[in-house]
């Protein structure tokens, strides 16, 4: 095993965006389920689908909130140990706790200023996409020492595809971000669905590349 730090690292990568996905699919439902409610016409009909849906949102919601923290403790872990055999980690690492401390800033200024919050998110995510961007190159860094230019080319064709779905789905965020405060209609919430899944086709993505770095890295 050439390289136990990174393999470390990178099986805790892994299980982390895993929880990461399972958050973004939970935040997904709850969406779904709020323009089900939005969608009743009947004052009646509101009334019970707050009823029976209220509870579902708000369990899911806390679920998702939870297993993005323990995503994130995982990854800053994992990237910790997969700095040691290789720097590109450590940029990422640097990245991911710069974008912890501006989501920090964006819920303490949430009740304030709901505006000015969700850009301020929105640049965490794209502080998250770069820290992304940086786990890839480390993984592309190590496949060239293995001599696996397989995994080198497979990482480049990856970069383009993270980088072109997280456009997307930040573009989506900025659209509904602004769009929740000029109007009250649903359409800001389905751009925020959409930007739900192309979420999660970009955690999926990003998994597979995970694995084949995974059993790269056991060799």
């Amino acid at each position: 095993m050439t390289f136990p730090n990174a393999l470390t690292g990178v099986k805790k990568l892994y299980t982390a965006e895993i929880l990461a996905l399972i958050a973004v699919i939970a935040l997904l439902l709850v969406s779904l389920l709020g323009l089900g409610v939005k969608e009743t016409v009947n004052v009646e009909e509101i009334d019970a689908a707050t009823a029976v849906t209220g509870g579902g949102i708000l369990l899911l919601a806390l679920a998702a909130g939870i297993i993005s923290i323990i995503a994130l403790i995982m990854n800053i872990v994992g990237l910790n140990h997969a700095k040691l055999d290789e720097g590109a980690f450590r940029t990422a690492l640097i990245l991911t706790i710069v974008g912890l401390a501006v989501s920090v800033v964006s819920t303490a200024v949430e009740s304030s200023n709901a505006v000015v919050s969700s850009f301020i998110s929105i640049a965490a995510n794209v502080l998250s996409l770069a820290a992304s961007i940086f786990v890839i190159k480390g993984i592309m860094n190590l496949a060239a020492q293995l001599d696996r230019e397989d995994m080198v080319e497979k990482g480049n064709s990856l970069l383009k595809i993270i980088v072109c779905l997280n456009v997307v789905s930040i573009a989506a965020s900025i659209v509904s971000s602004s769009m929740t405060v000029q109007t009250e209609s649903n359409a800001s919430l389905i751009i925020a669905i959409v930007a739900s899944v192309v979420s999660i086709v970009s955690c999926i993505v990003f998994l597979s590349y995970l694995s084949k770095a995974k059993k790269m890295l056991e060799a």
